[in-house]
This record gives C-alpha cells, sequence and structure tokens, in this order.
C-alpha cells in the first residue's frame, strides 16, 4: 500500500528566508505564494501523489488536479501546504494580540464556553475554521456554518460544517498556530 492510499497527510510549513520577507505588498505575496507552492510539492512528494498544471476557479478556490485537492496558506514568516485524495484544507496564523470584540466574529459563546477564552484559543477557533471553510471552497462568511463540537486533545478538535464532520490537527511552532484537515489516517508534519 502506498502512502497516497493510507490516507496519511503530509502538510508542510516552511520557514520564509529573511531576504523573501520584504518588499511589503505585492512583492511579498508573490514571492510567498510562490514558496508556498514548493511547499506544497513537497507535500506531494512525501505522499505519493502527482500534481500537474495548479489552477483556481474565479472564486479563487484551488481546483483538484489530476483528483488530488491542495490547499496553501502563508504569512510574512512561515508558509504551508498539504495536498490529499479529499478536499483539504490548511491555515496558519502567529499567535498574537486580539482585539475582543473579534471573538464573537469566529465563534459562538457556547463554543468560547468550551475551549475558554484566550489568544491561544481564539487561534484554534480561527485556524480550524479557515481550515475547514477552505476545504468547503467558501469564504469568510463560511466560519457562521462551522461549529467547534469536541475538543480531542490539546493538538486536535472536531468541527461540523453544515453537518459534515471535521477533524483538524494543530501544529505549533515559533509562536504560529497551523491546523489541518484530516478525514483518517495520520498526520506527519514536516517543518523545513
Amino acid at each position: 500500500m502506498s502512502r497516497a492510499d493510507t490516507g496519511d497527510l503530509f502538510p508542510v510549513v516552511l520557514a520564509v528566508p529573511e531576504d523573501q520577507r520584504l518588499p511589503r505588498g505585492r512583492e511579498q505575496v508573490k514571492n510567498l505564494s510562490a514558496l508556498a507552492r514548493q511547499a506544497l510539492q513537497i507535500s506531494a512528494d512525501r505522499s505519493g501523489h502527482v500534481l500537474g498544471e495548479l489552477q483556481k476557479e474565479t472564486n479563487g478556490r484551488p481546483l483538484p488536479c489530476r483528483g488530488i485537492y491542495w490547499s496553501l496558506t502563508h504569512k510574512p514568516r512561515y508558509v504551508a501546504a498539504v495536498c490529499a485524495p479529499f478536499a483539504v484544507g490548511i491555515d496558519i496564523e502567529q499567535i498574537k494580540p486580539v482585539k475582543p470584540a473579534l471573538f464573537a466574529k469566529v465563534a459562538s459563546e457556547a463554543e468560547w464556553q468550551m475551549m475558554g477564552r484566550s489568544e491561544a484559543a481564539f487561534f484554534r477557533a480561527w485556524t480550524a475554521k479557515e481550515a475547514v471553510v477552505k476545504a468547503e471552497g467558501v469564504g469568510f462568511a463560511g466560519f457562521s456554518r462551522c461549529r467547534i463540537v469536541d475538543l480531542l486533545s490539546e493538538d486536535q478538535m472536531q468541527l461540523t460544517f453544515d453537518q459534515r464532520r471535521y477533524y483538524i490537527h494543530f501544529s505549533h511552532r515559533d509562536g504560529h498556530l497551523t491546523a489541518v484537515t484530516v478525514r483518517n489516517g495520520c498526520c506527519h508534519w514536516i517543518y523545513l
């Protein structure tokens, strides 16, 4: 059985070299996107998937390539990517202070009671829901249809999106939190 048949995921997180963190704006986004695509190729190689030309719908949703779904994310210091034979999403965020009003936009009061209110909990909810809405192919408006239903461990949680269940695996590094949607199998984080 190949790695591609096991359901195992190989999300890749790459550190952005100092010289690619600047300049800001469009040039930075271009550099980060190119680096995220390198991370995606590493994920494909590790999982045994073969990717072709990567294309997106007009709304920006990644189109499956040869039956393989893919997702990218980037921040100034890290990029991340994953591919899988099922709809998949990944998100990375730096844990930092947030305004109290943002909590209500990301999760319900019942979800905050389950998780507690802290910056770490905020970014667990944010990255998990962002990964799910990416897998679903909808934007931020999809957060309202996404619910945290169970905290399985510090590094795993379960969500629903319109009654479809999603499992999320998290990885923490250097003040950043990365979340990826998982169906079954193991999640093998790769940091380079």
